[in-house]
């Protein structure tokens, strides 16, 4: 019985929080300049890539490859808070998180979710299969970000990337 009491006043406490800090992002949102297009411009920087794009919003923001990496800057410490937990925290929800911030705070939503293959760089050994982000700048320039590697960032041109230790084979971006 304590402890069923206990989660509930931990429940109510976490709601209460996030109700908080929902407002105080409210009041947070950034003043990038952006630059609205259609979905045309993200599926098109995509795809020269050679990578699969699915978009699922109509219109895209796009702001500079310097006002991303500050919000790279903001946000990968936040994503290093979080504990990895196989299957109930991992890539695929960081991943989705990073994409979900960066529209709610600094609203931009040309950041996507980024399904690959991962090597070892030096040996070719495969790794495993990964959920990382795609950026697409107001330059038609596309990056790999990587929370689940320390925030790495690379400007990509194909899709076989080595970035760090790992070589990513990049399959298919989901756009939303």
């Amino acid at each position: 019985m304590n402890d069923l009491q206990i989660n509930t006043i931990n429940r109510t406490i976490g709601q209460l929080m996030l109700r908080v800090g929902i407002m105080k992002l409210r009041d947070a949102q950034s003043d990038f300049i952006s630059v609205s297009s259609d979905n045309i411009k993200l599926i098109k920087a995509i795809t020269q890539l050679g990578i699969d794009v699915v978009p699922l919003d109509d219109n895209f923001w796009f702001t500079s490859w310097d006002n991303w990496r500050k919000i790279i800057d903001v946000l990968n410490p936040i994503a290093q808070q979080f504990n990895w937990e196989a299957e109930r925290f991992d890539c695929d929800n960081r991943a989705n998180l990073m994409t979900a911030l960066t529209s709610l705070i600094f609203r931009v939503n040309s950041c996507t979710g980024l399904y690959c293959d991962v090597y070892d760089a030096k040996t070719g050994a495969y790794k495993y299969r990964h959920y990382a982000n795609l950026i697409v700048d107001i330059d038609d320039n596309v990056y790999l970000w990587d929370v689940d590697q320390g925030g790495l960032t690379q400007k990509i041109t194909t899709k076989e990337v080595v970035m760090g230790v790992n070589k990513y084979i990049l399959l298919n971006a989901r756009a939303y």
